[in-house]
């Protein structure tokens, strides 16, 4: 306030709309921006992922559900990837990509 004024911390005292004014007598664009944080987990999901420590571990005595669930999905998807990318290795080039 007026003493920071006085003692010569700051150059000026406005309000933010006329520093916001100011700006824009500039040229400056001037945008107001809003942040919604992301909605919480519910308690009954946030269960699912749960681990029996403080810290989160990826080795397999984590025995959440949800983990467990999405472990098994990643695995299985990788194996499906390396099935085809396997197979298709001895497909000649002009059969893979014509």
């Amino acid at each position: 306030g007026p003493a920071a004024l006085e003692k010569g911390l700051c150059d000026e005292i406005k309000t933010v709309d006329d520093v916001l004014l100011d700006y824009i007598a500039e040229g400056c664009n001037v945008y107001s921006v809003k942040y919604a944080p992301p909605p919480e987990i519910p308690n009954n999901l946030q269960a699912l992922f749960a681990t029996s420590s403080s810290s989160a571990s990826n080795n397999d005595n984590d025995s959440s559900i949800g983990r467990k669930a999405i472990r098994w999905l990643v695995q299985s998807f990788a194996e499906e990837v390396k099935a085809v990318t396997t197979s298709s290795m001895n497909t000649p080039l002009e059969q893979k990509y014509m």
